[in-house]
């Protein structure tokens, strides 16, 4: 059965060195703890599964985000970038170890938040690797999972990914996943337009939805 994964980057309200348009990216507590509570219900309702994912490594991530998720017993998984781990801002090697103690998933968002396609193939290697190698040894747990910064891909990354015993692709192509998808479609939250559970499922079900991501994908796979 699918799930619909959706995507947060921060909670609460966002630091100083948060730029103006990713503060669009980050959710009020209130609207968060909504959120996270109307998933939980609508899978107690239904059986469809909401997984919750976690971009960037923000502080709020371990502060707001992972309490909330246990309260509610919600699935989450979380993709800190290794480069900000001795930032205050963001997760510590320590919080990232808590997470994956608590029961929730963890992976690379790469070192710097760059743009992948936009590497040489060096830069990309090293990205993935020192990335991987620094998150796994913060949480004591082999990283086989990676979350494309901005959302950005083509067929060089995902070849390296591949290469690099990446084995799940997080994206941020809105649709609908199976676990055992290698690339996983994610709805990313922004504070102007909101979240609506059901109006979600039944647009990413739709055939008309789903034939037009799918060609999406593979074109730009092919670049």
């Amino acid at each position: 059965m699918p799930e619909l994964i959706l995507t947060f980057h921060g909670i609460g309200t966002p630091a100083d060195s948060i730029g103006d348009e990713e503060k669009n990216y980050w959710a009020t507590a209130d609207v968060f703890q909504k959120i996270i509570a109307e998933a939980a219900e609508f899978t107690a309702r239904t059986g469809f599964g909401v997984l919750v994912t976690f971009d960037d490594g923000n502080k709020s991530d371990i502060a707001i985000g992972a309490p909330t998720l246990l309260q509610y017993g919600v699935p989450g998984f979380f993709f800190p970038c290794s480069g900000r781990v001795s930032d205050p801002a963001y997760l510590s090697q320590s919080d990232i170890r808590s997470l994956s103690e608590s029961g929730f998933g963890i992976g690379s968002h790469g070192i710097d938040h760059v743009k992948w396609p936009s590497l040489t193939p060096q830069q990309l290697d090293y990205e993935l690797s020192q990335s991987r190698l620094e998150i796994g040894e913060a949480c004591g747990v082999e990283i086989v999972d990676a979350a494309l910064p901005f959302g950005f891909y083509d067929s060089k990354v995902l070849r390296a990914l591949g290469s690099k015993g990446y084995k799940t692709i997080y994206s941020s192509d809105p649709g609908l996943s199976r676990a055992s998808d290698r690339f996983r479609r994610r709805y990313s939250y922004r504070s102007d337009r909101g979240i609506d559970i059901p109006s979600l499922i039944r647009k990413f079900e739709a055939p008309f939805f789903r034939g037009k991501s799918r060609v999406k994908h593979v074109l730009k796979s092919w670049r």
